[in-house]
C-alpha cells in the first residue's frame, strides 16, 4: 500500500473512531448527568439520546482526527480514543452539573447561562482538550523513560 493510500485509510479510521467514541460519549454525558440530577427519564423524551449521539458523533468524528494527527501522534490510537472518550464524558457530566455562567463566570458568547445542553457541549469540548494534553504529557515522559532505560509502569 503507498504512503498516500495508507494516510487516508488511517484518516478514514480515526473518523469512524472519533464518530463512535463522540457519540458513545455524549451518549454516557447525557445519562450520567441526568441520573445525578434525579431525572433521568427526560434523557429518553422526545428522541434526547438520539440528538445527542448525532451531535456527539459530529463533535467526534472532526475533532478526533484533528487532535491525533496533529497532537497526539505518539499516543497509540486506543489510548487516545479511550483517553479523550474518558475526558469528554467527565467534561461533559460536570458542564451538566455545574452551570457554566454560575459557575465561572464565563460566557460562551450569545447563547450562555444556565442552559444545560450548551454547558455540556463545552465542559465537553474543555475535557477533550485536556484528555489531550495529559495523553501527549504522559506520552512523551514515557517515551523519555524508555530511551533512558528506565522501566515504565
Amino acid at each position: 500500500m503507498k504512503r498516500t493510500a495508507r494516510i487516508l485509510v488511517v484518516t478514514a479510521g480515526l473518523f469512524a473512531g472519533g464518530a463512535l467514541f463522540g457519540a458513545a460519549s455524549a451518549v454516557a454525558s447525557l445519562l450520567i448527568g441526568t441520573a445525578l440530577r434525579g431525572n433521568l427519564q427526560d434523557a429518553f423524551a422526545h428522541g434526547a439520546v438520539g440528538f445527542v449521539a448525532v451531535v456527539g458523533a459530529v463533535f467526534g468524528m472532526a475533532l478526533f482526527p484533528a487532535a491525533a494527527w496533529l497532537l497526539m501522534r505518539r499516543v497509540p490510537v486506543g489510548l487516545a480514543l479511550a483517553g479523550t472518550g474518558a475526558g469528554t464524558v467527565a467534561g461533559g457530566v460536570l458542564g451538566w452539573l455545574i452551570p457554566a455562567n454560575d459557575a465561572f463566570l464565563i460566557s460562551v458568547g450569545p447563547v450562555s447561562g444556565p442552559d444545560q445542553a450548551v454547558d455540556a457541549v463545552t465542559g465537553a469540548v474543555i475535557g477533550f482538550v485536556l484528555s489531550i494534553v495529559f495523553l501527549r504529557i504522559a506520552t512523551a515522559r514515557a517515551a523519555r523513560r524508555r530511551a533512558a532505560g528506565v522501566a515504565v509502569t
